[in-house]
């Protein structure tokens, strides 16, 4: 019976050591019990019994109730594996000696077959296992000539060489490869110093690759390296709203045009150089801001007077009037302003604009003219900064003072849109479904108990997200390698990595955040969290993609088409 066989199959250690020299335990089998040599575990240097019968196969045991790590299957195969290779290493040690190394095809993520053979390393004379290098590396097996480290052989059983070790051998000179342990053919019984060593990783050199997947390796590589660039190039460049504000036009005959008006402050490299001023997207005034200047509200004067030039253009006629109660909203409360006038294209009432600034003016068709109630004579549209996204407190008690028709169903372009959502939104009723939360910039991530032991997380991006937040939050669940669903604004959706799991979500008109999934309903952020705590499978990746495609694509189409350079 051939006592050498594949490692999965047999029950212990199959190399031992015997007076210090590594032997594997079938030396031993022609010998009777009493003449065979004591041996002694390679990793606790404990007593062993050789098991050299004919009904199991031979190797090596601890004496019962021993604990020793080379009982555990990793270390166990990590063990013979690295003894295997030392021994028939040493046994090939002097003069003409070489090792042989076989590198498989990197490319196609290892699915192709394709191997090289080079030679590695040459006149070894000793070969030492767990031989400390420099002052505190011990690679599992070091090759040494004339008293010089020449060689180290790393055996991989679950971990890879850290980053560290790599960089410690590199600047002692110290070529090394990684050996997969109990690779095929089995190099714990099969592999002799005479054929090529199979190899994951060497030193000298980036992963091997065959012809045609080298080449296109380099044009990946060369598109990777030409989006990085252009991403760089345009993360230099920025645009802030600085200041925004809600324009009504009233024309004789009851007519009513809404303008949003914007200033937008142009960075680069983080710095200020032009003042903007827009009517939605049309560019009204621009102003240079000079890099002496510390303050861009310098250039402000020269955007008010054509502000005003150009809302005297869009009343025309004489007749008409212009209201605005505010001053120029500042920092979320104008941002809000400009993301709600994007989807505010009903034209009636009430879309979540007009719900926080509610038009004071109404029609009286019997007299032809236009009025303003009582209620609304003081109404202002500043709000304090603990309201400014919820519904005007004048909206619902004006319009029942001047018995107006309510709105019909769907006459609000997205009703749950009004503002982008807020993390802490997910938490605040569902504390004891959380397991942790935490901050990349504009994104938030709220980790949700799905069982003891496990989670998913909730990535909210609260505002219009940078690159680095984005691949921030990524990389922060990766590592933890949890299930990730974003929560978005739908204006958010193109800057989101491409494969995402999405679901749109904003705050409706009273500010309540709200989950919005196609042919599934819509959720409080607090029933959202519970939906997913439960593993409801309304709310699994597979369900939230299969209902969010068409909307995803629509959402596309439309981002071209408002931005065709994106």
């Amino acid at each position: 019976m051939d006592s050498r066989f594949a490692f999965n199959d047999h029950p212990g250690l199959v190399w031992v050591i015997v007076d210090g020299a590594i032997r594997h335990v079938s030396e031993f089998a022609r010998l009777t019990a009493d003449q065979r040599p004591s041996a002694r575990c390679p990793q606790c240097d404990g007593p062993l019994v050789l098991k050299l019968g004919r009904v199991l196969r031979h190797h090596a045991a601890h004496a019962s109730g021993v604990q020793c790590a080379a009982t555990q299957p990793e270390t166990l195969l990590h063990i013979n594996t690295k003894l295997a290779i030392a021994r028939r290493l040493l046994d090939a040690a002097g003069l003409g000696s070489m090792l042989r190394i076989s590198e498989r095809c990197a490319g196609a993520r290892d699915s192709c077959d394709k191997t090289r053979e080079t030679a590695w390393l040459l006149d070894w004379d000793d070969v030492l296992v767990e031989y400390r290098v420099g002052n505190s590396r011990r690679p599992d097996i070091v090759l040494r000539q004339e008293g010089r480290d020449i060689g180290a052989i790393e055996v991989r059983a679950t971990h890879a060489v850290p980053a560290e070790k790599e960089t410690a051998l590199s600047e002692l000179g110290v070529r090394w490869i990684e050996v997969r342990a109990g690779s095929e053919p089995d190099i714990a019984d099969t592999w002799s110093a005479s054929a090529p060593l199979p190899v994951i990783r060497t030193s000298d050199q980036l992963a091997w690759r065959c012809a045609e997947h080298e080449a296109e390796y380099h044009l990946t590589s060369r598109a990777v390296a030409e989006a990085r660039a252009k991403l760089d190039e345009s993360s230099r460049h920025s645009e802030r709203v600085r200041a925004a504000r809600v324009i009504d036009v009233y024309r004789p005959g009851g007519s009513r045009t809404r303008f949003i008006y914007r200033i937008d402050e142009l960075r680069t490299d983080n710095r200020v150089h032009t003042v903007v001023l827009r009517r939605g997207r049309l560019i009204i005034a621009s102003a240079a801001v000079s890099s002496t200047d510390d303050a861009p509200s310098r250039a402000w004067p020269t955007l008010r007077a054509a502000f005003t030039a150009d809302v005297e253009r869009q009343a025309g006629d004489p007749a008409a009037f212009v209201d605005s109660p505010m001053r120029w909203a500042r920092g979320p409360a104008a941002e809000n302003i400009v993301e709600e006038a994007l989807s505010d294209v009903v034209g009636r009432d009430p879309t979540p604009l007009a719900t926080r600034f509610p038009r004071r003016w109404f029609f009286a068709s019997d007299q032809d003219r236009w009025f303003l109630p009582r209620t609304m004579r003081a109404v202002r549209w500043d709000r304090d900064a603990d309201d400014v996204f919820a519904a005007h407190p004048a909206f619902a008690r004006t319009r029942l003072s001047v018995r107006e028709r309510a709105a019909p169903p769907g006459s609000w372009a997205s009703p749950v849109f009004a503002a982008r959502p807020l993390a802490a939104s997910f938490v605040e009723r569902s504390a004891s479904l959380i397991h942790a939360t935490r901050q990349h910039g504009e994104i938030g991530i709220v980790d949700v108990r799905t069982s003891p032991k496990n989670h998913r997380a909730l990535l909210v991006v609260e505002r219009p997200p940078t690159a680095e937040s984005i691949v921030a939050a990524m990389s922060d669940a990766d590592e933890k390698s949890v299930d990730q669903i974003w929560i978005s604004h739908p204006s958010d959706w193109p800057r989101l990595p491409l494969n995402a799991t999405w679901a749109p979500a904003g705050r409706d008109a009273r500010g309540h955040t709200v989950v919005s999934i196609d042919g599934t309903g819509v959720f409080r952020a607090d029933q959202f969290v519970h939906a997913v705590a439960t593993n409801d499978r309304r709310v699994s990746s597979v369900e939230i993609n299969r209902h969010m495609a068409k909307r995803v694509a629509r959402l596309r189409d439309s981002a071209r088409v408002v931005n065709p350079s994106r």
